[in-house]
């Protein structure tokens, strides 16, 4: 819904843009407060960390459709479920997958950091 609809776009783009702005390890402190020192934390860390990039790449790969795929669709009356499958999800593939390399690295930074800032009896070290 971000690269598709301006107007969604132009409200939550400020919110996204600001949580990402923010660096990955400022966030350790509230998920830990929020989650405890379990198993838990770590996830949800390793989560936030592969999330803004593979959401990033995304909405980019959605924005920067060619306006001949709307038309087509247009012209085809396809409907939304058909236009999103058809035409949207298969263009829209490259840049989710950069968009998932990316997340990897991230998700992998994420959990090495975990790993050494929260601290629990398990883990990868253990």
């Amino acid at each position: 819904m971000l690269g598709g609809l301006p107007l969604v776009d132009r409200l939550f783009n400020p919110v996204l843009s600001a949580m990402r702005s923010v660096a990955l390890f400022a966030w350790l402190p509230l998920i830990t407060a929020w989650f405890g020192l379990d198993d838990t934390a770590k996830v949800v860390f390793v989560s936030v960390a592969a999330f803004f990039p593979l959401l990033l790449a995304t909405r980019q790969g959605i924005a920067q459709l060619p306006p001949t795929l709307r038309e087509a669709a247009y012209v085809l009356r396809l409907s939304p479920r058909h236009t999103l499958s058809k035409l949207v999800l298969p263009s829209v593939m490259p840049p989710v997958f950069s968009g998932l390399r990316l997340a990897l690295m991230h998700a992998w930074t994420g959990a090495i950091g975990a790993e050494y800032f929260i601290p629990s009896g398990a883990g990868l070290g253990a």
